[in-house]
């Protein structure tokens, strides 16, 4: 029986992750978690406020963060690759999809939509966001980001988002009143709502979640984009403070918002 120093659960989300490193410069075997083990050093540990615990290792494969779910969700290549690109944007691509496909969990069955591909200073990007699914009203939009290499095509970056949460009732607040309060939130001042999602948004370190509208608006005297957060059942204005900043009726406007229609 082999005796890990390291959490078990962090080892063992260390090793399901460095496994698929395409070219990794430290190669693991299948099922040599005690080499995982001696390999990594840590943690460091700091609280998210929409995922909880964090915790950070160093290793051979570079600076890794484990969540208090036991998956990666944070990785930073110890390789700096030099010299001309071998790897195009189209094969980097298919390097980053299969990398999301082995490492985040339930990835194949989960409503990833491709958000982005393109450079990112020295380094290919490519980034998905997870889109609720037949019979969700909402979710809590989880994105990974993974950057390549163009000189070798290896994983220089990883970054995905950890929260599991849905809704599969409707919100008390419909899109027709959400309009309604906007309107009423900046009173007197055109404006053109872009878009609105409803999305599960998660608070408290992640122990609880509520279901809110994000509305992205352009104000037709200035041009400015204003950003307004609405509770998606009590109508409320989540972000009154810094909405308060940008236009002063905000905050006083969002208190009648939250009264029952």
């Amino acid at each position: 029986m082999i005796t890990l120093r390291n959490d078990p659960t962090d080892v063992r989300a260390v090793f399901r992750f460095v496994r698929w490193l395409p070219n990794a410069q430290v190669a693991v075997e299948p099922a040599d978690h005690a080499a995982v083990d001696r390999g990594i050093a840590g943690p460091s540990i700091r609280d998210h406020d929409q995922l909880g615990e964090l915790r950070e290792y160093t290793s051979p494969w570079g600076r890794i963060e484990v969540s208090s779910r036991g998956n990666v969700i944070r990785m930073r290549s110890s390789l700096e690759p030099k010299g001309p690109a071998h790897v195009d944007l189209g094969r980097a691509g298919e390097v980053a999809a299969d990398f999301v496909e082995a490492v985040v969990e339930d990835a194949a069955t989960r409503n990833f939509e491709a958000e982005a591909s393109g450079h990112a200073g020295d380094l290919y990007e490519f980034r998905w966001v997870e889109r609720p699914r037949p019979g969700q009203h909402a979710i809590f939009p989880n994105d990974v980001t993974v950057r390549v290499f163009p000189q070798t095509g290896e994983v220089a970056t990883f970054f995905a988002t950890d929260v599991r949460s849905y809704r599969t009732t409707p919100p008390l607040v419909d899109r027709a009143r959400l309009l309604r309060l906007v309107a009423e939130l900046l009173e007197g001042h055109p404006h053109e709502v872009r878009r609105s999602v409803l999305v599960e948004d998660s608070i408290n370190g992640g122990m609880d979640t509520r279901t809110v509208y994000r509305v992205d608006l352009v104000m037709t005297a200035d041009g400015r984009v204003l950003n307004v957060v609405l509770d998606a059942d009590s109508g409320a204005c989540l972000n009154a403070p810094r909405m308060q900043r940008l236009h002063p009726r905000a905050a006083a406007s969002s208190r009648s918002t939250s009264e029952p229609a």
